[in-house]
């Protein structure tokens, strides 16, 4: 999968993410902010733009009229099945 690939499938997610959210507030107005982005990147260990996938998904967010209380990226490399530490 390419970066931009991966920046896709995470705007999928976060929209997807609002959807239940809206369904179970009734309302997206009734959702107050955004605190944190968490977001685990399964990659090769020489893979170095784990980033740029939660990147995507502030950018979608910033977009949104959802206050956003200065939201923390945080980006974890989770290692390959079978790879060896």
């Amino acid at each position: 999968m390419s970066v931009e690939e991966g920046q896709i499938a995470v705007r999928h997610t976060v929209l997807n993410l609002l959807s239940v959210i809206k369904a179970e507030l009734g309302d997206l107005d009734r959702f107050e902010r955004v605190i944190k982005v968490n977001g685990y990147v399964n990659s090769a260990p020489d893979f170095d733009c784990q980033t740029a996938g939660s990147n995507g998904a502030l950018d979608l967010l910033a977009n949104t009229p959802i206050p956003q209380a200065e939201a923390v990226d945080i980006v974890h490399q989770v290692r390959q099945i079978g790879e060896k530490q």
